[in-house]
């Protein structure tokens, strides 16, 4: 649909379910197509930045051993090396981009998901054969091992903080001997509960993805797919921008 005051299509189960299989690829494209076009009207750098943010954050509701609330997909998905999460409002706003693909199981398609508790789902199971078949998702299609690897990635991140805050917190013999670090990483409450949240999967799941993440990499499948792809089919490679200037391009685009 189009911007102003104009009504939104949403999609329901019974839609998808009476749909054709070529209808539900072309209804599936059409919803990406709007997306990128979104993403990639960013311009620049920082476009770059905006679809890897993008496409980690759809490997990673693909790969999840469970589906993930907000809260949690947020502490999942940061990027590699980063130290750090995803910005919860950064996957709000591109929650809301793809409330045409995926639902939180306490709302429906459509509607934004910004419930913490609410398990962030497919509309249809199809939506996941759809970005695993290349053949059928084109440039869009999601790439496994990336999911495993930044799911496994963000584990041993968490739960390395935790354990941190633990020794900080507990060292000494009175107990406050190192806590300075511990401390200023739970000043927030909010962000505590996320933190908890978050290694609470990593410590049930984290292996899993690690060994996933190994196994498909050793796939000759997955090794040619890596020779090739030097960049993004859709975009020229550039220089990433940095996070904060990237968080407040994506959010604005999606919007």
């Amino acid at each position: 649909g189009g911007g102003g005051g104009g009504m939104r299509c949403v999609l329901t189960l019974h839609d998808v379910a009476e749909m054709p299989a070529s209808m539900i690829d072309g209804t599936y494209l059409e919803t990406l197509e709007r997306v990128w076009a979104r993403v990639l009207g960013i311009g620049g750098s920082a476009a770059v930045e905006a679809e890897i943010t993008l496409r980690r954050t759809l490997a990673v509701l693909v790969a999840a051993a469970r589906p993930l609330n907000a809260a949690e997909l947020s502490e999942l998905c940061g990027a590699s090396g980063s130290g750090r999460g995803q910005d919860p409002l950064l996957t709000e706003s591109l929650l809301g981009a793809l409330s045409l693909l995926f639902a939180s199981r306490a709302g429906r398609s459509g509607a934004a998901i910004n419930q913490d508790d609410a398990f962030i789902e497919p509309l249809h199971k199809t939506v996941f054969d759809f970005l695993l078949d290349s053949s059928r998702s084109g440039v869009f299609a999601v790439d496994l091992t990336e999911g495993h690897a930044a799911l496994s990635s963000s584990a041993a991140r968490l739960l390395s903080m935790m354990f941190s805050d633990e020794n900080n917190r507990g060292g000494g013999d009175d107990g406050n001997a190192g806590r300075g670090g511990g401390e200023r990483m739970f000043n927030d409450d909010d962000a505590a509960a996320d933190l908890a949240t978050g290694a609470q999967y990593a410590l049930q799941h984290g292996v899993h993805h690690l060994t996933s993440a190994l196994r498909e990499l050793r796939k000759p499948s997955t090794q040619r797919l890596l020779a090739s792809k030097s960049s993004s089919p859709l975009l020229p490679q550039q220089p990433l921008p940095p996070l904060s200037t990237t968080a407040a391009a994506v959010s604005a685009a999606v919007e």
